[in-house]
C-alpha cells in the first residue's frame, strides 16, 4: 500500500481547482469578448470619394480659425483631414508623438489647453484693467462653462458644421452638431498644438482665438445662459 501524503492531496487538489477556475474564466472572457461589438474595418478608413472636399473645408476652416495671420502650419493636411471624422477610431501620426494618437486624445489635449487660456485671459484682464466698468461674466471662470463657450465662438465666428458625421447634417439636432463642431476645433487646436512651435502656437491661441472670444463675450454681456 503507497502512503500517500495529506499536503500532496491538498496540492493536487489546489491545482485542479485553480485549473477549473481558471477555465471558468476564460469561458466567461470568451464569452464578454463575443458580445463586444466588432470595430468594423472601414472604420478606419476615410472616405475616398470626398477627399478632395475635405482639402477644400480644412482650407476654409484654417482661414476662419485665422491660422495664416498667425504663421500657424499644416504639417500633413491629410493626417489633419482625419480630426474631421468625429465617429471613427483612425490613428493619426504625429512626428513629435512615438505612438499615433486619435481624435479622442487630440480633443481632450485642445480642451485642456483652450480652457486654461480661457481662465488666464481672465485673470489678466482682470488684473489690467482697473475700471468698474468692466464687469467679467463669472462663468469664465467655470471651467464647466467652457464647453458652452466654445461652442459660442464656433457659432460667431462663423465655423459651422465642421464635422464629418455617417448620420445626414439635416437629421441631426442643431445641439448635438455644435457639440461635434466643438470636438472637431478641440481636436485640431490638440493637433496644431503639437505640429507647431510653442511660440507660433501661443501667438495663435491669442490673436486668433482667445481675444476674439472675449471681444465677442463683452459684446454680448447677457450670455445668461453659458
Amino acid at each position: 500500500m503507497v502512503l500517500i501524503s495529506p499536503s500532496i492531496i491538498c496540492r493536487d487538489a489546489m491545482r485542479l481547482s485553480s485549473a477549473r477556475i481558471a477555465r471558468e474564466a476564460c469561458k466567461k472572457k470568451a464569452l464578454a469578448l463575443s458580445k463586444m461589438p466588432v470595430m468594423e474595418v472601414q472604420s478606419l478608413k476615410l472616405p475616398k470619394g470626398r477627399f478632395q472636399k475635405d482639402m477644400v473645408k480644412l482650407r476654409n476652416i484654417f482661414e476662419l480659425m485665422g491660422g495664416p495671420q498667425a504663421g500657424l502650419r499644416v504639417v500633413k493636411a491629410e493626417e489633419l483631414r482625419k480630426c474631421l471624422y468625429i465617429d471613427r477610431t483612425i490613428p493619426i501620426s504625429i512626428d513629435t508623438m512615438p505612438d499615433p494618437v486619435t481624435v479622442s486624445d487630440l480633443k481632450i489635449a485642445g480642451e485642456k489647453l483652450l480652457s486654461s487660456e480661457i481662465v488666464a485671459w481672465r485673470e489678466r484682464i482682470r488684473k489690467s484693467v482697473q475700471s468698474p466698468c468692466l464687469v467679467l461674466p463669472p462663468f469664465l471662470a467655470d471651467e464647466t462653462k467652457h464647453p458652452q463657450l466654445l461652442e459660442f465662438f464656433l457659432k460667431k465666428a462663423q465655423l459651422n458644421e465642421l464635422a464629418r458625421v455617417r448620420t445626414p447634417a439635416l437629421h441631426i439636432k442643431a445641439q448635438l452638431m455644435r457639440q461635434y463642431d466643438r470636438y472637431v476645433f478641440c481636436s485640431m487646436i490638440g493637433y496644431f498644438y503639437l505640429t507647431n512651435d510653442r511660440e507660433t502656437m501661443q501667438r495663435f491661441l491669442d490673436e486668433s482665438v482667445t481675444k476674439r472670444l472675449f471681444r465677442y463675450i463683452l459684446a454680448q454681456p447677457q450670455l445668461s445662459r453659458y
